[in-house]
Formats: C-alpha cells, structure tokens, sequence
C-alpha cells in the first residue's frame, strides 16, 4: 500500500463571484490532499485539525485522514478571494491564523510508511526547508514540495536551495518567472522532477536539461482557485503507482480540471466519493501459474532455456563491466531508420565485421567490440565526456563510416545518461545494489531512473 502525507491543510473562505459571496473550503493543503485523493491515493494530512468540525469540512474529515494538533474553529485559516470579469483571482484577506505556527516538531519521527511526504508552502520557506530536513530525518522515502513563495532580492537563494533539497518541485509559471526565469531556461538540479503549471496552456516538466511540454484541454473555469494544488496532489498519487512523471502530468491535469469546473473543493469531494482508494488487494499473485512456470523450465533442455545474454557478441558470465555495458547499450536503442520529409524510408542495414547487421544488433556488435577491446567506455565518466568523432569511429561499419541516423542523438542520450549518473554519485552497480536491498525494488529503480538522461 504506497500512502501521501500532505503537510498543510483546509481553510475557510470566502468567494466573491458576480457580486456574490459564497462560503466553501479551501487551502492548499486540502486541495493537493483532495487532489491525491481523487487520483486513488491513500493520503492523510497533517494540519490544524478543527473541533468541533465546521460543516462544511464534515466531508471531507470522512475522504480523508486528517492529523495535526487541535485547534477551534476560529484559528483555521481564513481567506478572502475576489474575481474579476476576466477571471482573475485577488486575495483581498489573508489570515493564515493557526497553520503559520507550525514547524518541523508538528512532523511524526518516523515517515518510514509514505511513499510521499509533501510540503506545502506554508508562508515561509525557511520553515519549509526546515521540514525537509526533519523529513529527511524521520525516514521520507521522497520528498515534495510548493515553491511558490514571493521572494525578493538574495531571498531567491532559497528558492534554489529548497528545489535541490527537494525529489520533487511544483510551482505556476507567474512563480518561476519571478524565482527561477523564462520556463524554457530553467534546467533542474540533478534529482529533482520540477513541474510547472502553464494554466490552459498546459504544464511543463522539467527534468535536468530535458523540458516537455503537454497540453491540456482548456475549459471555462468556475473557479481556478486550486488548480494547481490539485495537479500536484493528482501527480504524487500517480507516481506512487510508477507512472512516468509525463504520464503522470497529463492524468493528473484531468484532476485540475474538475477542480476548476466547481466552486472550491466541491468538484474535488465528488470525485473522491466515487474514487476508491489504491489497494494491495485489487491485485493478487497466481502463486499456482508461477510453480507451474517454474516447473517447466526446470526441465527444459539447456538449448531450449530463455535468452541468457551470454555467448557471442556478449559478455561473459562474471565480466567485471557488463552491468556497465547493458546500461550504455540499453539506452541507444532507438533510431535505427533512416527518413525523408519525416517518414520513415528504410531500416539501417550495415556490414560490421564481415556480417550485415540491422540497428539494434549493428551497434550490439560495435559496442561488443569495445567490451573486448576498450571496456572503461562503458563507465559513467567516459560516457559523460564523449565527443561525436570517437562515438562515430566506435560506430563505423568496415568501410569506415558511420552509418547512425540519428548519431547526435545517439551522443546526447550517452553524455546526459553519464553526467547525470555521475551527479548523483552513481554507477549501475551501485543502482542494482540499492534496488536488491529495498522492500520496493521496482518502485526505488524507476525513481532512479527518472532522474537519469537515457
């Protein structure tokens, strides 16, 4: 069961629509819990929790696990939000009230359980830099947070350290602009996804070097009032089920969208009464079918076993390099066509060593050929400091040329493969090592390797 802790919670407030007020619940904590929760996370939230229960929280107290210290009615946050005819939003109150006294000593010693721990914005960022470093210490397997503060001046240095510090950021595009510069400029710490919300014009996620953009279908908006909080929260649920970061941002726009078609949570409670929460149940393991595998290839022929990636054009069993090897090759699998007026024309046949080969298994053999005679190619440093010339004579067939379509693709995808391993002080051995030792095998390399160009 992977389980959220959103820190940060629910405030009363009011909106001031076509000169009219209307009373509902918000804040950013309540959104991006909600958010979680309508993507089909297990989530609680940590914030000042309200007795007696106003009514209009009742609903949500009953969708979700709400912790934190008691506090009346009258000490949760308060604000008011007045919209133009345009739509856009003015907070004409702001009263963050019982919320603004939290600190790390509110976080629980052990976070162990939580897949996700996010911090929301909370006012104040050193206090939010504080958290993590309690996170950290209480066992957080990962890490999120708001990066959204209005800082100035040498203030903004925080900012950079709070998204180095952090697995994961999220902020609107007003928020990088002011912190961080034009979108399209921002680069990412090495281990940090960053995401940024484009309102209707979509959402960008920032990993490294690598920006992309996905669109979204805009919609008239009741209330754009926790979009974003909502995106965030509908992302870390997805990403608590190993869906790709990308993946992840377009399901997860689906959940602002709802946000935003109703008046504060309102949208948000309804998907939630009808979204069950992500189960181990829901799945089971065929322990029958996999004795019955297992039984038949105990007792098959040794020509008849799977593939075992040994013999000819392969490593030996016990080679010192071949993790090293797979992972290099492993992530060049691609381009192998060539094209004209981008479609595709023909596959990429080449003679290497006296045999035509085709893309894949051409540059199997050429990379093999560097296992016999050249096998720190493969480590993370060389791959990293790669120039297109050696890449190209690595690469050539027996008449001396290169016959790679997409060669500059090819040596980008190795250069960030090996820098960004390198950033994060690791090699494949040590990735393997840090997999076989956790409860979440799967779940921990994926992780890894979304931080990894490749």
């Amino acid at each position: 069961m992977t389980k959220i802790l959103v820190i940060g919670g629910a405030s009363q407030d009011i909106l001031h629509i076509n000169e009219k007020d209307i009373h509902t619940t918000g804040g950013a904590g309540l959104y991006t819990a909600l958010g979680a929760r309508a993507a089909g996370g297990q989530v609680d939230m940590l914030a000042p929790l309200p007795s007696p229960m106003p009514l209009l929280m009742q609903p949500i107290n009953e969708l979700i696990n709400w912790l934190g210290p008691t506090v009346s009615q009258d000490e949760l946050p308060h604000f008011a939000i007045e919209y133009d005819s345009a739509g856009k939003a003015t907070y004409t109150t702001v009263e963050p009230r019982a919320e603004s006294l939290m600190t790390e000593d509110d976080i629980p010693s052990d976070l162990s359980n939580y897949t996700y721990v996010h911090i929301v914005q909370l006012g104040n960022i050193d206090v939010q830099l504080r958290m993590i470093k309690k996170c950290r210490d209480s066992k957080a397997q990962n890490i999120s947070v708001s990066g959204g503060h209005n800082l100035q001046g040498n203030q903004k240095e925080k900012i950079s350290t709070l998204i180095e510090q952090a697995d994961l950021c999220f902020m609107n595009e007003h928020e990088a602009a002011n912190n961080l510069g034009t979108t399209k400029n921002i680069c990412s710490p090495t281990g940090t996804i960053l995401f940024v919300t484009h309102g209707e014009n979509g959402v960008s996620i920032i990993q490294g070097n690598d920006l992309q953009r996905i669109s979204i279908n805009p919609t008239n908006p009741r209330d754009p009032t926790g979009a974003g909080d909502s995106f965030c929260g509908a992302v870390l649920s997805y990403l608590s089920k190993l869906e790709h970061p990308v993946q992840a941002a377009k399901k997860a726009a689906k959940i602002a969208k709802i946000t935003v078609s109703h008046l504060g949570t309102e949208g948000l409670i309804q998907q939630v009464s009808t979204t069950p929460t992500d189960s181990a149940s829901q799945a089971s393991i065929n322990t029958n079918r996999i004795r019955q595998i297992a039984k038949v290839m105990e007792t098959e022929e040794a020509d008849e076993l799977p593939y075992t990636f040994t013999g000819i054009g392969q490593p030996t069993v016990g080679h010192p390099n071949t993790l090293d090897f797979f992972f290099a090759l492993t992530l060049q699998q691609f381009g192998f066509w060539t094209k004209n007026n981008h479609k595709y024309v023909a596959p990429m046949i080449a003679k290497i060593d006296g045999h035509e080969r085709k893309g894949s298994d051409y540059i199997g053999a050429a990379y093999s050929r560097m296992l016999d005679s050249d096998p720190d190619f493969f480590s993370v440093n060389r791959q990293a400091n790669l120039s297109k010339e050696e890449l190209e004579i690595i690469l050539a067939d027996d008449d001396g040329n290169c016959p790679m379509p997409a060669i500059e693709m090819h040596l980008s995808e190795a250069q960030s493969y090996g820098q960004d391993m390198s950033d994060l002080g690791m090699t494949p051995a040590k990735i393997i090592q840090k997999t076989q030792n956790s409860k979440t095998p799967m779940g921990d390399l994926l992780r890894i390797l979304w931080n990894i160009g490749g």
